[in-house]
């Protein structure tokens, strides 16, 4: 027995079938000429600025490769710069260091350029002139010793404390040293510092 079917039904199933998928193809061919079209304009736009960039990138690391010496020069330079600055800064401790320590060793033609020295780093203050001061008395450059003396400890003005404590010891000292030893009145005494001196 055959099987029983409807003609009409039959057609239209079949119809269907053929009907939708050409339906879809409709509506999904444009959809993916749509999508293509749209990247290949995105493609087209900005194409440039990724060749542009690449092209700034490549430009950038060709000059950073040739500029590698001149920066590791510089930086050397700037750690020179910072190690001498450093350096310089601790010269002066160093030169009243060893200048003290000749003095004391009774070595006064170094203690004389360790002060110079120090005097050319520092500038003229008046410590620096002082302690140079007694390094020339002690070499007997009397001529420039009575120059600074005249300097930090002026007769009838303040100055260097410490310079007119050591002045007024000198004299005293001279003072007593004539009267004692050169047999002459203390009055004959003060007038002979006062030419030497200043007072």
């Amino acid at each position: 027995m055959g099987r029983f079917r409807i003609p009409f039904f039959s057609r239209r199933r079949r119809s269907s079938r053929r009907f939708f998928p050409r339906i879809g193809r409709l509506f999904i061919r444009p959809i993916v000429w749509l999508r293509r079209f749209l990247w290949q304009i995105t493609l087209l736009i900005f194409t440039p600025f990724r060749v542009f960039a690449q092209a700034w990138k490549r430009r950038q690391t060709k000059h950073l490769l040739q500029g590698i010496p001149a920066l590791l020069i510089f930086g050397l330079v700037i750690t020179l710069a910072v190690f001498v600055n450093l350096r310089q800064s601790d010269l002066p401790d160093y030169y009243r260091d060893v200048a003290v320590l000749a003095f004391k060793n009774n070595q006064f033609e170094a203690a004389k350029i360790y002060f110079e020295r120090l005097i050319e780093l520092e500038g003229t203050t008046k410590t620096n002139q002082f302690d140079l001061l007694r390094v020339l008395l002690k070499t007997e450059e009397m001529e420039r010793a009575t120059a600074i003396l005249n300097r930090l400890a002026p007769a009838n003005q303040s100055g260097y404390p410490q310079a007119h404590h050591w002045k007024a010891q000198q004299l005293l000292g001279q003072w007593k040293e004539d009267v004692l030893k050169l047999k002459i009145t203390p009055k004959e005494s003060s007038d002979r510092l006062k030419v030497i001196y200043g007072h």
